[in-house]
């Protein structure tokens, strides 16, 4: 939502209509890409996404699932096996694999419970693939993290087929 609020003032600045400024948010939709990585799978559990079954597979076998978000609905894109920063680095990498197409412009670092040299790290692994302009940290919403957990944080940005 961030990231369609920057764009709207930014369209709104430049005179555009609001019936205009709708229809390109409505685009907008499909061009935000919103993945997370999750640490622990307990919170999962709590909330009932998974069952404990699966949360003990998890923990023996270190995955960690990246949970992604596409029309209000939260999905299991892909499971990471191994430590804390193995798996970040890997979700990383992954997330930016191609860089042609995306929007450079911003990119949050949404996290649940993470540490200031912990986001710096996440930022300086991010640009070391993608060159955004700005990198913006911002806390997880209550749902996010109650239903992930600390150590959670996610990459949200555009791609650039909407302008």
């Amino acid at each position: 939502m961030g990231l369609m609020v920057l764009r709207a003032a930014e369209y709104a600045a430049g005179g555009m209509t609001a019936d205009l400024l709708l229809a390109k948010l409505k685009e907008m939709k499909q061009c935000v890409n919103t993945s997370f990585i999750v640490d622990s799978t307990e919170y999962l559990v709590r909330s009932g996404r998974i069952s404990s079954k699966i949360n003990t597979i998890c923990k023996a076998f270190l995955l960690h699932p990246v949970l992604t978000l596409r029309n209000s609905s939260m999905k299991v894109g892909a499971i990471r096996i191994g430590t804390r920063n193995h798996v970040w680095k890997k979700y990383i990498a992954s997330t930016f694999r191609t860089v042609r197409g995306i929007d450079t412009n911003t990119l949050f670092i949404t996290h649940a419970g993470l540490t200031k040299e912990e986001l710096k790290e996440i930022e300086k692994q991010v640009r070391n693939k993608v060159a955004f302009k700005n990198v913006l940290y911002q806390k997880a919403s209550p749902a996010i993290s109650t239903n992930c957990g600390p150590g959670t944080f996610g990459l949200l940005f555009m791609l650039q087929n909407e302008r």
